[in-house]
């Protein structure tokens, strides 16, 4: 990593933790889904930690098909584990689901994550 990366992460880890909040991710994989119960048996739930900086979408980003109304942009520090698509957050006790996670790279360096989430 450069010095440049390493910079840059450091900020953009300093400004998130600043001014951000806690929020928890839970991933579930593996399992069987049983029809009749209506529920996923067998599925194991992995937990992670992080700082987070809610943000609501701009008006031009919405278009309603990827980008809904009720959408929020997360910026998340760069965590343990990488958020993924189909995760869920939790931020001050609302849950939301991961549409869609992008890393924010800088010379080969992990940043940060932005994450779409939707109720």
């Amino acid at each position: 990593m450069s010095a440049l990366s390493d910079d840059l992460e450091a900020l953009a880890t300093e400004l998130i933790t600043e001014y951000g909040q806690s929020c928890s991710f839970s991933r579930t994989s593996g399992g069987t889904f049983d029809p009749t119960a209506g529920e996923n048996t067998g599925a194991s739930t992995s937990t992670w930690t992080g700082v987070c900086v809610p943000e609501d979408y701009k008006r031009y980003e919405i278009n309603e098909t990827t980008i809904k109304e009720n959408d929020i942009k997360l910026l998340v520090n760069k965590t343990d584990t990488e958020p993924k698509a189909g995760d869920t957050v939790t931020v001050s006790t609302v849950v939301y689901r991961v549409i869609e996670a992008k890393k924010q790279v800088l010379n080969g360096a992990n940043v940060m994550y932005e994450l779409q989430v939707r109720i």
